[in-house]
């Protein structure tokens, strides 16, 4: 059986932190970010160009992802009002 390329790759899954990568039906990629959605293969086409593709919600999200591993092995614990708590 031949995984489709969105298997392979394992885009749109969160435990993989592709959940903002997924395939349109031509097999193109594209990138969800917010409320909006990017085909990388248009952009590319538009500008006739390579890319380089940069998205500050996706950069913030695994940001915060990494802040809050650091959290669970460390004993510091940042809220969201952005008050820092030591444990000791």
């Amino acid at each position: 059986m031949k995984k489709s390329p969105k298997q392979y790759w394992k885009l749109g899954r969160s435990e993989y932190a592709t959940q903002f990568f997924d395939i349109n039906k031509n097999g193109e990629l594209l990138v969800k970010e917010g409320n909006y959605q990017y085909n990388v293969h248009e952009l590319a086409k538009k500008y006739d160009t390579s890319l380089e593709l940069v998205f500050p919600f996706i950069i913030e999200h695994r940001v915060e992802e990494l802040i809050i591993s650091s959290i669970i092995t460390s004993s510091i614990i940042i809220t969201r009002a952005g008050f820092i708590f030591i444990i000791q």
